[in-house]
């Protein structure tokens, strides 16, 4: 959700009504993500999860970035606040703790930045630790490396 190219979703629909609008590309983001049914397998759930707070965090600087259009940042905040509602209303049925304890964070978190946006803190997603994924080594070709190990 970067501030430019929102800037120019907002100006090319005013010309070409047949492309997408900002709330349009937010609301498949968040279709794919926060309300798709998280893949089978604790591995993929967790790529799931990870991948919704990326888009969560996006949305949240579109926000508030000052280099956002008014309009751009109003309906960014707007769908925070959807969403909220959304996980708000999911939380009690979801039976699976991880997802459930996912839902109930992103709740709070986006709480904390409605509370006061202008002081919240976007976390940044954590980066990818060094070496290989464990459990790939048997998957390597020899003389293979992998980044970082030269």
């Amino acid at each position: 959700f970067n501030p430019a190219r929102a800037a120019r979703l907002i100006n090319n629909r005013i010309y070409d009504e047949s492309l997408p609008t900002v709330q349009e590309v937010i609301d498949t983001t968040l279709a794919r993500t926060w309300k798709a049914s998280p893949p089978p397998g604790a591995y993929r759930s967790e790529i799931h999860r990870a991948v919704d707070n990326v888009a969560l965090y996006h949305l949240m600087i579109l926000a508030t970035d000052p280099q956002s259009p008014a309009q751009a940042a109003a309906i960014a905040f707007s769908k925070i606040d959807q969403l909220r509602r959304w996980l708000e209303e999911r939380v009690p049925s979801v039976t699976d703790e991880p997802q459930r304890a996912h839902f109930q964070y992103a709740v709070a978190l986006i709480q904390r930045y409605q509370a006061d946006p202008a002081k919240f803190v976007v976390p940044a997603p954590q980066p990818t630790p060094p070496g290989a994924p464990i459990g790939t080594a048997e998957y390597w070709l020899p003389g293979m490396v992998w980044e970082g190990e030269r």
